[in-house]
């Protein structure tokens, strides 16, 4: 009798087939935001990125994360992870409508609001595509990435 070896991925509810991706649908709630950071944990493990990838993705997909649970009206997100030979990708992608940032100046006491320059400052690229059918946020971290300051 054989005995299969499961990842920490595959117990959060790993959905793909390939090793060099995970893609996961969760509900648009705070709850989801959490179990975004465990499954980004769980892929970095799996493969083997250095801690400062693997925080900058965790920061990355909170923020993401908590835009479409504040500001997308989804009822659900998609999350996916792609590792690539050089940088690791990380999608959040929603079925609503979010709504552009204000181009207001924050009080330096604001506790919301910055998501989308955190996520610049730890992503060597970023893009955020809109569509009638909803957004898709797509950021880029080189696997070396260091921790942003």
């Amino acid at each position: 009798m054989s005995t299969m070896q499961t990842t920490a991925a595959d117990q959060l509810g790993h959905a793909s087939a390939r090793p060099d991706m995970f893609s996961y649908e969760l509900a648009s709630s705070s709850a989801s935001v959490p179990t975004c950071r465990r499954i980004v944990r769980a892929a970095a493990e799996q493969w083997a990125l250095s801690a400062d990838t693997a925080y900058a993705l965790m920061v990355i997909v909170s923020e993401l994360a908590t835009n479409v649970c504040l500001h997308s009206g989804s009822p659900d997100m998609q999350l996916a992870l792609r590792n690539g030979s050089q940088s690791v990708e990380v999608e959040v992608a929603d079925r609503g409508q979010w709504k552009a940032p204000q181009n207001e100046r924050l009080a330096k006491t604001a506790t919301s609001g910055r998501g989308l320059d955190i996520t610049h400052a730890y992503a060597e690229g970023f893009a955020l595509h809109r569509s009638p059918s909803g957004t898709r946020a797509v950021a880029r971290v080189g696997k070396q990435a260091a921790a942003a300051a």
